[in-house]
């Protein structure tokens, strides 16, 4: 395959793919963007509002992902599925500048480390390889999409209001 290098930073497809409706597969810890492929472990550029033992901490790929992915989930389900995974909450004062930021309704916001965005030099191929599965774990060898888009994430946020309003 012919191949090219690159700058492209995971919390930016994550947006694009978020604003376009674009798929985005994930396949044996790797989310696929298109041509581009990244570890869920993988650090993106935006850093966390609270340092842990003054040190700064970005969250990772897979922190942000589950944060779109239960982002009409009240706090303790999205606190619970966290600690299930063993991964780190995106904490409150980062919520709304995250979820602004991924939606298109800002641009930027302080979070965004621009020079750790301008830090991934990737090798972007022209076409991503077909995943082999894995025997040991069928289960996450399948390429599925997994970013909710915004439309996606207003019916949510509608079917949750109306569920409130039906409790009371």
């Amino acid at each position: 395959t012919v191949s090219s290098m690159s700058t492209v930073d995971p919390l930016s497809l994550v947006r694009q793919a978020t604003m376009t409706g674009e798929s985005v597969n994930y396949s044996d810890g790797y989310y696929i963007f298109g041509s581009y492929r990244f570890h869920e472990t993988t650090k993106t550029c935006f850093k966390r509002s609270l340092k842990i033992a003054e040190e700064s901490y970005y969250y990772t790929l897979r922190d942000i992902i589950l944060f779109l992915e239960n982002a009409a989930a009240n706090v303790v389900e999205y606190r619970m599925k966290v600690l299930e995974l063993k991964l780190t909450a995106v904490v409150e004062q980062d919520k709304a500048a995250l979820k602004s930021y991924l939606m298109g309704e800002i641009s930027t916001c302080p979070q965004i480390d621009l020079a750790v965005a301008a830090s991934y030099v990737v090798e972007k191929e022209a076409e991503v390889k077909p995943v082999r599965k894995s025997k040991s774990s069928s289960h996450s060898s399948e390429r599925k999409s997994i970013i909710p888009t915004s439309e996606k994430l207003e019916k949510q946020r509608q079917r949750n209001i109306e569920w409130l309003n039906n409790k009371s």
